[in-house]
């Protein structure tokens, strides 16, 4: 829990930015208007869902840096390319399997798999970018 606490500041900016890049990946000017139409929504349908999807959107992207920032930690992986790799490796090895399996099975396209799959690897090689921000110094 000391961790966190010293790493507060530096949590709140990687999930915030989490957000940021979840909104712009959905919105109008990248893929959202495609992802609905391929999920067979439309906007408005979204509002059903009021806060929770965000409410899980924010609670999981706080476990997933704290996990990435605890795991970079245990193998020592102090660069930049270091980090990419083992985000990459945890892309390709968990969570691609993982994604398309499930999609697959819930007949899912291609393209809705595609798009939230090229979110995921941007949002962990983000996270790999970010979690190496210098800890702030409190002396």
């Amino acid at each position: 829990m000391n961790h966190i606490r010293r790493n507060f500041f530096r949590y709140s900016t990687v999930v915030i930015a989490d957000q940021v890049l979840i909104a712009v990946w959905y919105s109008p000017f990248l893929f959202g208007d495609r992802w609905l139409n391929l999920i067979g929504s439309a906007d408005g349908d979204l509002t059903l869902a009021k806060g929770t999807p965000y409410l899980f959107s924010i609670l999981g992207s706080v476990v997933i840096n704290i996990f990435m920032s605890k795991l970079f930690q245990a193998l020592d992986a102090r660069s930049t390319s270091k980090r990419l790799f083992y985000a990459t490796a945890i892309w390709a090895g968990l969570i691609f399997p993982f994604m398309t399996l499930f999609y697959k099975f819930a007949g899912t396209s291609y393209g809705v798999l595609a798009i939230d799959l090229g979110l995921t690897y941007v949002w962990l090689a983000a996270a790999a970018i970010f979690l190496q921000l210098p800890k702030r110094s409190y002396s």
